[in-house]
């Protein structure tokens, strides 16, 4: 039978190797060329029991690309594994293939480092006793209630076609990225004097910085006069509520509790009438 030179290095290859090293995937581009060389393999009975568990990865035909020339060697996962490229003398399309593919593991690496240092990040303790009081409310803002008070402001915000209402943050590194500063935008609609605010500091963490830049543009919102002495919206403005905006009052003037024990503990000691 008459084979091409590329089919007798495949099977001079094949038989070089150890009967424990002659285990593997053969990929081809058709499956022409898979019924040919399962045929013909199969002749030879040093070949002929070529997949099983796999320590060699031969390409008949070049890899259409850098993704298939790593998945396809990442088949031979046996220790000591083979992976064999068929290419012709001239060919060079494979010329530096090797170094993108060092050049994606160290990103990997980089990625896997930075995923390790925001891990890390998540467990440093931060906190701030810092509060914002309305003397004649009692009204309370502190660095915990400053994210739920804006994200509230802005869902009472008049709602605008292709607008997102929600606040937007940036972050920015400082102290060579040991630290951040955060910065809060509102939507457009909100007077511009008030619409952005900073942290007042520098923190590890984002979660403080934006929990910080929240706070600093609450204050700076109901100084403006836009939020009520109770650090709420002003909703009465708006002839209509956006939907699933609370519209009760924040306070509301009840009668005095009623003790029903009073009455009870009162009848209990009272002598008992005569029957």
């Amino acid at each position: 039978m008459a084979i091409t030179e590329k089919v007798q290095k495949l099977i001079d290859f094949l038989t070089t190797r150890d009967e424990e090293q002659r285990h593997g995937i053969i990929f081809v581009e058709q499956r022409a060329t898979v019924a040919m060389l399962s045929e013909l393999l199969s002749i030879y009975p040093a070949t002929k029991d070529i997949i099983r568990s796999c320590n060699v990865v031969i390409c008949f035909n070049k890899p259409a690309n850098l993704k298939s020339f790593i998945q396809r060697r990442g088949r031979a996962r046996k220790h000591n594994s083979t992976y064999v490229l068929m290419l012709s003398s001239d060919d060079v399309a494979l010329d530096g293939w090797d170094s993108l593919e060092q050049m994606m593991v160290e990103l990997y690496q980089k990625d896997v480092a930075e995923r390790e240092d925001i891990r890390a990040l998540k467990d440093v303790e931060e906190f701030s006793d810092s509060r914002f009081e309305v003397q004649s409310t009692g009204a309370l803002l502190t660095f915990n209630s400053a994210m739920a008070h804006i994200h509230h402001f802005c869902a009472t915000l008049p709602p605008q076609p292709y607008v997102d209402l929600r606040p937007a943050f940036h972050i920015r590194e400082e102290g060579n990225g040991e630290y951040v500063v955060a910065t809060i935008t509102l939507p457009n609609c909100v007077d511009p004097l008030v619409r952005t605010a900073s942290s007042s500091g520098r923190w590890k963490t984002e979660r403080m910085a934006k929990k910080d830049a929240a706070f600093q543009c609450y204050i700076a919102l109901y100084k403006e006069g836009l939020v009520n002495d109770n650090l709420l919206p002003l909703l009465g403005e708006l002839e209509e509520p956006p939907a699933g905006v609370e519209t009760r009052c924040a306070l509301e003037d009840v009668s005095v509790t009623c003790n029903p024990w009073e009455d009870i503990s009162r009848d209990w000691s009272a002598p008992m009438a005569p029957l």
